[in-house]
């Protein structure tokens, strides 16, 4: 028999093989920059993980202005235990009382507005007029048990702030046109009603200020 002659890899073999080899080595590029990031590539802080669990930051404790910041305060002698603040601007006077046994004093605002202070209230009374006093609003003290914060209207004079005992009347409510007193009995003396209320009238821009002052009641 005759033997066949062995040749060597022609030149398309060889350009094919290159082909392949390069197109195989292109898509293992392509799929593996596909599947994968390089730590260069990654932004810091940007990557989320929403099924790990993250603390919180934790929220500030906002600051409360004390509204009492730099008043005065008044600490009875009669009442044991009853105290009220009265601010630094409000000019203050011993007033006595109308019973020789109890203490008195007020409180004066610069425009006018009096707050007074008494420990012994007895006999007290009025006439009737024509107009209603309705209770315009009410308001637990919050450290004074059972004691309230009482604002009233009677026809087209001012507002009266007073303090009284309960139990409270409910806004709306109507005292008639006869003199209605805002008083609180003494924890002390079962026979002596106590006044903490303004005296006079009442100007707008110290409502609020009359308002934290019998608020302020520690009894």
């Amino acid at each position: 028999m005759q033997k066949l002659k062995q040749k060597g890899m022609g030149i398309l073999e060889v350009l094919l093989v290159i082909v392949v080899i390069s197109v195989i080595g292109l898509v293992s590029l392509l799929v593996y920059k596909r599947n994968h990031i390089t730590k260069s590539q990654i932004p810091t802080g940007s990557l989320s993980y929403p099924n790990s669990a993250s603390t919180p930051s934790p929220t500030p404790t906002p600051t409360v202005a004390d509204p009492y910041a730099g008043w005065k305060s008044y600490t009875s002698k009669q009442e044991p235990g009853l105290s009220f603040k009265y601010p630094n601007d409000w000019k203050a006077e011993n007033t006595g009382s109308a019973d020789p046994e109890g203490e008195g004093m007020q409180v004066t605002s610069a425009s006018g507005t009096n707050v007074r202070w008494d420990s012994n209230v007895s006999g007290i009374g009025g006439g009737c007029g024509t107009d209603h006093t309705i209770v315009t609003a009410i308001e637990a003290l919050p450290s004074a048990s059972g004691l309230y914060l009482i604002v009233t209207a009677t026809g087209n004079q001012p507002p009266h702030y007073g303090v009284i005992d309960g139990p409270p009347p409910s806004v709306g409510h109507d005292f008639g046109t006869c003199a209605f007193y805002t008083s609180f009995k003494s924890n002390k003396y079962s026979s002596r009603d106590l006044w903490l209320n303004t005296n006079g009238p009442t100007h707008a821009s110290d409502e609020a200020t009359i308002k934290l002052i019998l608020k302020s009641l520690n009894y």
